[in-house]
């Protein structure tokens, strides 16, 4: 598949940039490394659909948790 980067962000733990996140198909999947407000490795499991971005995150302890976004070009 192609790559991909960018950054994901929320109010709870700031900005954190996605280097090599991996494109397969209508999804994008990536792994991050979180510091704030504790250090955790995210697993990130998004479907494009147009400029709109759904899916989820597994994020340690705190199990799977609602991402959703958009492009921007």
């Amino acid at each position: 598949g192609e790559s991909f980067t960018g950054t994901l962000s929320n109010e709870l733990m700031g900005s954190v940039s996605i280097d090599d996140g991996t494109i397969d198909g209508d999804m994008l999947l990536c792994q991050v490394n979180v510091t704030s407000p504790m250090r955790m490795m995210v697993d990130c499991e998004v479907i494009v659909d147009r400029d709109t971005l759904n899916g989820f995150v597994t994020a340690g302890m705190f199990g799977e948790l609602k991402l959703s976004g958009r492009r921007i070009s």
